[in-house]
Parts: C-alpha cells; structure tokens; sequence
C-alpha cells in the first residue's frame, strides 16, 4: 500500500525565510520521536492506546495557551512515533480595527479578558509569554523532555535516552480550503496508520 504523504520532511532546520513566526496566523506543527521510535502508544482498531508517554506529551502540549498568550490550540494528534498540532495565535488589539480581542485567561476560577480585571486599586496583567513558533516549540520540547526523562529515570529504564528528534516541521496555513485540509488530516491520522509514511517496520 502507498504511503500517505502530506508532504512534510521528518526535519526542516530552517524556518521559511518570508515568514514570521511570531505574527497572528495558524500553524500545522509535527514533531517526531526520536528515530522516529514508537514511544507514544500503539494503534488499534484505528485509535491510539497512548502509553504514560503518550500522556504527557498530550499534557505539555494542552498547557501551552497557560505558559502564552494569545494561543489557540487547533487539532491535534498523538501518534506512535510522531506529533500533529495547529496552533493559532491571535492578533493583539489594536493592531488592526478587525483584529478580534486577545486570549482569555483564568482568573477566580473564570475565564476574562485581561483588561476586565481588576482587584482594588491595582489591574492584574496576563504575564503569559509573548507566542511565537520558535519558542513554543522549545518550551513544549523541553517540558516534555525533561517529565519522559525523570519518568524514565523513575523506572530504571534506558530504553530511551531521548525523546524527540532535534527539530520539527512547520507550514503557515494559508487559507480556509488549507485549514480544512491539515485538520481532516489530522483527524483522520490514527484511521490511516497502515497508510501514514512514519509507520516504520
């Protein structure tokens, strides 16, 4: 059988040299374990059984719009060997007159704006950190490296001395026809195992 191609390169070490990684837009990030090992669980009956690896990688990756702001996370996947997530990052207001609030963020148990808040005299302010690609992509990394390790560590396994391949692949979603292309692809990853090019031997 043929194997599913998406195109996207196991690495791409270099960032596309018009885009700015920072600016409001949505993202289809993937991540691969480290050679590409099946580290996250196994697929059955076209769903992932994640393993406690597996779980932390769904973890790390479900805190990133408490560590940033201005972050919506989109689809997103855990699989075998490898990782597929959207990631949207909204416009600051002010920007631009159709730019749409920022990010809510937690407060007394409730989700508000940041200019909605208050307590007393003194305005409490979002100091999540400023979003961009880069910087998300190492923090998730390194949190879910360093949870895998000590868990590893916890065990007495040395199966695995690394969790991730040294970088990852990135592609601007341009439009609303690429958006739904990415996000039934990765809907429908887990079902398309058999077909998907990381399934390795």
């Amino acid at each position: 059988m043929q194997k599913e191609n998406l195109s996207i390169n196991l690495r791409k070490p270099l960032r596309l040299a018009t885009g700015n990684y920072k600016n409001p837009g949505m993202y289809f990030l993937t991540i691969c374990s480290f050679e590409t090992r099946p580290v996250f669980g196994k697929i059955s009956n076209n769903h992932l059984t994640m393993n406690p690896a597996g779980n932390l990688v769904m973890k790390w990756w479900e805190k990133l719009p408490s560590k940033f702001s201005r972050i919506i996370l989109g689809d997103f996947v855990v699989m075998p060997n490898h990782f597929h997530g959207i990631i949207i990052i909204e416009p600051i207001v002010g920007e631009d007159p159709r730019v749409l609030p920022p990010a809510k963020i937690k407060w007394e148990d409730k989700w508000v704006l940041p200019y909605d808040i208050s307590s007393g005299d003194r305005e409490i302010v979002d100091t999540r950190v400023a979003p961009s690609v880069p910087r998300i992509m190492q923090w998730f990394k390194t949190m879910s490296t360093n949870e895998f390790l000590r868990m590893e560590k916890e065990t007495g396994s040395k199966q695995f001395q690394k969790l991730w391949q040294r970088s990852y692949y990135d592609h601007i979603i341009r439009n609303n026809t690429d958006h739904q292309r990415i996000s039934d692809y990765i809907r429908n990853n887990p079902a398309r195992w058999v077909a998907d090019r990381f399934n390795r031997p």
